[in-house]
């Protein structure tokens, strides 16, 4: 693109059968559908003293995707810090059963763009 040039419009059904069309953790989480059918969903009720890093430890062999089950958790979680205690979690596959979809990758690399470009003023 040009500078000044405007964006191109996107088609209403954008961004189409690229990218699943179901709703839940699976998707968000880069999951097919096949594999998220295939795994039972597994599940912690939470008591005090839990933590979601604690928890992705425990289940998931890593403290570092504590956000993982959080994201799989927002409709039931006011925030990462708060656990409601007898709330219950669902918690992701272990291990994580596929990378995230090609056709969620661009196809082309990612450039930046510089600060004169940016639309800044």
């Amino acid at each position: 693109m040009e500078p000044g040039e405007a964006p191109p419009l996107l088609a209403k059904d954008y961004p189409g059968d690229a990218v699943p069309g179901t709703s839940g953790w699976g998707a968000a989480l880069g999951l097919p559908a096949s594999a998220q059918r295939e795994q039972p969903v597994r599940r912690h009720k939470i008591v005090d003293g839990d933590t979601l890093r604690g928890l992705a430890e425990r289940y998931l062999g890593s403290p570092d995707r504590a956000l993982e089950i959080y994201e799989a958790n927002r409709d039931l979680l006011p925030s990462p810090e708060l656990l409601p205690i007898g709330v219950e979690l669902k918690i992701p596959p272990w291990p994580r059963l596929a990378p995230p979809s090609s056709a969620l990758t661009p196809k082309r690399p990612l450039l930046p763009i510089p600060p004169g470009l940016a639309g800044e003023g």
